[in-house]
């Protein structure tokens, strides 16, 4: 298992996530991205505002792995999408680094 980073981008504001996650996947990786990201909208009174962030996902060594847009979970592409097997070019969907 690796250790993983849900820095949360919203504006100008970026939070670091300084504790991380233990994470054996890269597709459980996403799955858990998108749980936190519908967890922190339903939880705002602001979702418009929610809606316009982003988790930015880094590795143990720092390194960014992946950026998920909070509005991308409207995709419906979404649910079928794979980490492990293959990058994403589509914008509407989360881009592997």
């Amino acid at each position: 298992m690796a250790r993983y980073f849900f820095h949360l981008q919203t504006g100008r504001r970026f939070c670091r996530d300084e504790e991380g996650v233990e994470i054996s996947t890269l597709d459980d990786l996403l799955l858990h991205a998108a749980d936190l990201a519908r967890r922190l909208i339903a939880e705002t009174s602001r979702a418009g505002a929610t809606t316009r962030s982003a988790f930015a996902v880094e590795d143990g060594e720092r390194r960014l792995i992946l950026h998920l847009s909070f509005a991308s979970l409207d995709n419906p592409d979404l649910a079928g999408h794979s980490l492990d097997s293959r990058r994403t070019g589509n914008p509407g969907l989360p881009t592997l680094h």
